[in-house]
């Protein structure tokens, strides 16, 4: 059986070992330039998560761990669902705030702890 993108990048995680995810992401979508731009700035690395202060194996671009930019997105005053909202003008507030947290759960839940 084959498997998803987000579980070839969880396994790879749970090897907790620094390795790029630009493999993965063309394998499961496509090689575009888009997507090996994105693998080269996000990889799997070990750092330490903010808000819980443990370490941890995740998704992380060379400055912020991707579950650290959702948090940000997801506490962002309006002006990013504003902006939203001018490309998807029947987007709910209620919508956004369930995507915005779905996105925040999932990079979090990606992560997996260090012994």
């Amino acid at each position: 059986m084959n498997k998803s993108f987000l579980q070839e990048i969880s396994e790879k995680i749970n090897e907790r070992k620094d390795s790029s995810i630009t493999e993965e992401l063309c394998c499961h979508f496509s090689q575009s330039p888009d997507n090996e731009q994105c693998g080269e700035a996000v990889s799997i690395r070990r750092y330490k998560n903010p808000y819980t202060n443990k370490n941890v194996y995740g998704l992380k671009t060379k400055n912020y761990p991707l579950s650290e930019i959702a948090y940000a997105l997801e506490n962002e005053d309006n002006a990013v669902f504003n902006a939203m909202k001018q490309i998807l003008p029947h987007l709910t507030e209620k919508e956004w705030e369930a995507f915005t947290r779905l996105t925040t759960l999932i990079y979090c839940d990606l992560e997996k702890g260090i012994n």
